[in-house]
């Protein structure tokens, strides 16, 4: 059984939380409830009631919409030690988009009404929840920016230099990137279909940016990646 030690030692890799004293931590860590999803679990659908937000202790999960017509968008995918649901818990509306597990995922539910006890008696809780909100306030303005005024060469550029800062391990060929998402994944994520970002990859390939073997991508020429975007 995991301890609350080891819970808190977990939460603080998250930087809403990473600045956190210990005591609201644990309290924080006591109050969650674990919960366990298989790959390709539904853990919310959208607009179902949301009471809590969710810690990920292990696995992946994204988030997502469908369009009228059944086409999939990929909003966001979280990693482990990272958390989501934060919005709708907080603004008491319902769950603006469909979650499901990715992988098996071990999750920690933070009901609203526990974490709210913990705000009141530890005010410097509440000024982290302010600060994230900011932070990913500013990173759907960015997206919102590439949705709306990049094409999609820009976009898949910046997802493949994105990336290769998260993920990227520098090697004499290049910078190599494990592609955990296909690419109809990629396309869900950057607003188009799978066959364009197929056809925009084998662009990449001859004009040398990039070459791609299965999963395996790697960046050869990350300059000119910069200048599409």
């Amino acid at each position: 059984m995991t301890t609350t030690s080891a819970i808190a030692n977990e939460l603080r890799q998250v930087p809403f939380f990473s600045k956190l004293s210990d005591a609201p931590l644990r309290e924080i860590a006591k109050a969650g409830r674990e919960k366990k999803f298989d790959k390709g679990q539904m853990i919310f659908f959208e607009n179902d009631t949301c009471d809590g937000f969710y810690f990920i202790r292990s696995g992946s999960v994204k988030i997502y919409k469908m369009s009228s017509g059944g086409r999939e968008h990929i909003l966001h995918t979280f990693k482990a030690y990272e958390t989501f649901a934060e919005v709708p818990t907080f603004d008491n509306g319902m769950c603006p988009a469909n979650a499901q597990a990715l992988e098996n995922s071990t999750l920690l539910l933070i009901r609203k009404s526990d974490f709210e006890k913990i705000m009141r008696a530890y005010p410097e809780v509440a000024f982290g929840l302010v600060h994230h909100f900011a932070r990913w306030l500013r990173r759907f303005t960015v997206q919102l920016e590439e949705l709306s005024l990049k094409d999609v060469t820009a976009r898949l550029a910046s997802y493949v230099l994105k990336l290769s800062e998260e993920v990227g391990k520098q090697t004499p060929e290049g910078i190599e990137i494990r592609l955990n998402e296909s690419q109809q994944e990629i396309a869900s994520h950057i607003g188009t279909v799978r066959e364009i970002v197929s056809r925009t990859f084998r662009k990449f390939q001859d004009m040398g940016l990039i070459r791609l073997k299965g999963r395996r991508l790697v960046v050869l020429d990350r300059k000119g990646l910069e200048e599409l975007v």
